[in-house]
């Protein structure tokens, strides 16, 4: 457990992750690379860092909405 996100896509990277550390390969995760989705009307995902979190840096934002 790690306290995380628990969606399989999560399990399945933390596996490899796992497996890679006992064969002395140091693997980590970049959780901030987990996509995100809301299965709503209408739908909405992200992946990344949040807005309020990227605004004092000089990334760009780019926001679309169909």
């Amino acid at each position: 457990m790690t306290g995380k996100y628990m969606l399989a896509s999560v399990a399945k990277v933390q596996g490899i992750v796992a497996a890679e550390n006992v064969a002395g390969i140091n693997s980590r995760i970049d959780y901030n690379l987990v996509p995100m989705v809301v299965f709503s009307d209408p739908e909405v995902a992200s992946v990344g860092i949040a807005a309020s979190r990227m605004i004092p840096s000089t990334w760009l934002l780019r926001c679309r909405i169909p």
